[in-house]
């Protein structure tokens, strides 16, 4: 196909679709930012009376321009905190994985 530029009328733009030479530019593939954060963990517990250390933060991961197909699924896990001396639960979205925070400790 010839590669055409400049201004076109209306019936110009018609005759050439009709002739199959008006060329239709290919769209951009649709793309999403994400921010995926995981559950931090929860607080060390010791009924002992001794330190009790915090969880550790969820981890996280960010980024622009993922790849979506219009009505494709994309599976989404969010991770809850952990309870009293129980790590936090990873995050998903769709193939990116943040994993979830440590929990605290006991001295």
């Amino acid at each position: 196909m010839p590669n055409y530029s400049g201004v076109w009328t209306l019936p110009q733009q018609m005759q050439a679709v009709a002739a199959g030479t008006w060329q239709t530019p290919v769209p951009p593939t649709p793309s999403v930012e994400y921010l995926v954060v995981a559950g931090g963990g929860g607080g060390g517990s010791y009924a002992g009376g001794g330190a009790n250390g915090g969880g550790g933060a969820g981890g996280y991961s960010t980024a622009t321009g993922f790849a979506v197909s219009a009505g494709s699924a994309i599976t989404v896990t969010v991770g809850g905190g952990g309870n009293v001396n129980a790590n936090g639960s990873n995050s998903v979205f769709s193939s990116i994985t943040s994993i979830g925070g440590g929990y605290g400790g006991v001295r």
